[in-house]
């Protein structure tokens, strides 16, 4: 039977892991075998089968003649309490009651079915169907309700079958048990359920968890399963030395436990369950199985989403205000341009004239004076040197802040000039080349090279001590590069002074603008090496 497998299968789990019990399974099968003199032999059998084994504890379902195996502690599952043949147990044992939720489960079905009208219960003729029947006749119907309750319980199988089809599908159809139907043949209870639930129009409840999954919608059942764990632990206090006797009766508990596939099939809300029900066997949607991951995973998209929208936000602006202070950067560099053409025009247009008219009038003085005024002369004469040398400075300096050779000649010529001048006046020998140089460049890009040669030379004079350097322009089909290279004494371009000078930077802004970059190479003793680049776009 299903339900004693169930107990078996709970006794088993709690003491079938010891390695000092030694378990032993006997199925009497005493209801379809309920000959008397069958009976007799066969438990005359199983006296002599355990003669010689030393059994500590008997844990039986059902009713078993205390003659078996007289004296040894016993606990009774799978029976009512008013199922004994006395008012109280047998000397030496103690019971898990089975007490079947008859109440709890048509409460559930009144909640589940509110509308409902009608009730039909379902039970068989043998003993213990008419127990479960009487059980259910003596149970008041939840308040509230106005039930029309009927009991088919002397009919066939066959005739129920065929009823439950024309039920009105608001019906409450409670399934009791059926071990024998009107017409006198037996079942197992359980066996029944699948073809009742298959024809029947209407919802149909039992009492028993094992009915569960094969067709019924559900109820308060009882669990032989747990209630076999329950008279196993009673066992376990029994074989450790407590007296049976001493160990109280217990009640084995119901449980609301419903089949998610009924409850659809007959459009039954899962939010008018009992409070703690169980669901099983639901088929949960992606969101329900997935709900937490998917809000998780939503969550973080949203907040990379989000995220990601900041860093574009900000790179907008972050490239808004690089292009801003590209533009600020080439104003202030064309406006430092501006004002240095405009200071060396003012140098060479009127300070280096006054200053040759100046010279020109010491020289007169000078002439006009007598020979006998040597000294005076010779101060005159000294005067007029000074002057004349402070007029070429002048001049230098005009040069410097604006080269008219690099507008009027362009860049090779005025780059030559000045590699040429700056030799000359400081005893370097700067060696010039270039090689397939575009014939037109740009006066953007003449400007940022001749800028960066005049620093660079600037920087060799003053601090490389260098007495050779090399100079190159090389034309590319996609850039223009200009190489300096001198041997000089070096330095570290990632100290602290080389990073925070004011002339490298120049460097890197002027070629900035053009889209061009540099590459600086230098260490202590080894010289230096510039590269500047720029596109040919430019």
């Amino acid at each position: 039977m299903p339900a004693e497998r169930a107990v078996d299968s709970g006794i088993r789990s709690i003491l079938g892991n010891k390695l000092e019990i030694q378990l032993y399974g006997e199925h009497l099968d005493t209801y379809r075998f309920s000959d008397p003199k069958f009976q007799a032999e066969q438990l005359a059998w199983f006296r002599n089968k355990y003669r010689n084994r030393a059994i500590d504890l008997i844990i039986t379902t059902g009713l078993l003649p205390q003659t078996v195996l007289p004296g040894v502690p016993t606990v009774f599952c799978g029976i009512e309490s008013t199922g004994l043949a006395g008012a109280a147990l047998p000397a030496n044992s103690t019971a898990v009651w089975l007490s079947p939720d008859v109440k709890g489960t048509l409460m559930a079905a009144a909640r589940l079915q509110p509308t409902a009208h009608q009730v039909v219960i379902l039970s068989g003729a043998s003993e213990w169907d008419r127990h479960l029947e009487l059980a259910a006749q003596k149970t008041l119907p939840p308040s509230g309700t106005n039930w029309e309750i009927t009991y088919w319980d002397g009919m066939s199988v066959e005739e129920i079958r065929s009823r439950l089809g024309g039920l009105p599908k608001d019906t409450i159809v409670l399934y009791l048990s059926i071990e024998r139907d009107g017409a006198g043949h037996t079942y197992v209870p359980q066996d029944l359920v699948p073809g009742f639930s298959a024809v029947s129009s209407a919802p149909i409840y039992g009492l028993s968890a094992g009915f569960i999954g094969l067709g019924i919608v559900g109820g308060s059942v009882l669990d032989f399963e747990a209630q076999g764990k329950q008279a196993a632990e009673i066992g376990r206090r029994i074989l450790r030395g407590e007296e049976a006797s001493t160990i109280p009766p217990v009640a084995s508990s119901s449980s609301y436990l419903f089949d998610w596939r009924e409850l659809r099939r007959f459009g039954l809300s899962e939010s008018a369950l009992p409070p703690g029900s169980i669901v099983k066997f639901a088929v949960f949607s992606p969101w329900q199985l997935y709900r937490r991951w998917i809000l998780s995973v939503v969550a973080f998209i949203l907040l990379q989403t989000a995220f990601m929208v900041y860093l574009l936000v900000q790179k907008r602006r972050r490239k808004r205000a690089e292009e801003e202070l590209v533009d600020l950067s080439g104003r202030l560099i064309n406006a430092q341009e501006a004002e240095r053409a405009r200071i060396a025009r003012e140098l060479h247009d009127d300070f280096s004239q006054r200053l040759a008219l100046l010279a020109i009038q010491l020289g007169q003085v000078s002439q006009g004076l007598p020979n006998s005024d040597k000294t005076v002369i010779e101060k005159l004469n000294l005067m007029w040197e000074k002057t004349i040398e402070l007029s070429t400075d002048v001049h230098k300096l005009s040069h410097q802040l604006h080269s008219s050779k690099l507008h009027h000649l362009g860049l090779l010529a005025a780059a030559k000039s000045l590699c040429d001048e700056t030799g000359k006046q400081h005893c370097i020998y700067i060696e010039f080349a270039h090689r397939e140089m575009p014939e037109e460049i740009s006066p953007d890009v003449g400007l940022c090279f001749f800028r960066i040669l005049q620093e660079a030379l600037n920087n060799i004079v003053k601090h490389s001590g260098a007495k050779q350097a090399h100079v190159e322009f090389v034309g590319t089909a996609s850039q223009i590069r200009l190489r300096i290279v001198d041997g000089g004494v070096g330095f570290d371009p990632n100290s602290g002074a080389a990073r925070g000078g004011l002339g490298l930077a120049s460097m890197r802004e002027r070629l900035r603008l053009l889209g061009g970059s540099i590459a600086l190479c230098s260490r202590p003793t080894e010289g230096t090496e510039i590269v500047a680049a720029v596109p040919m776009a430019h």
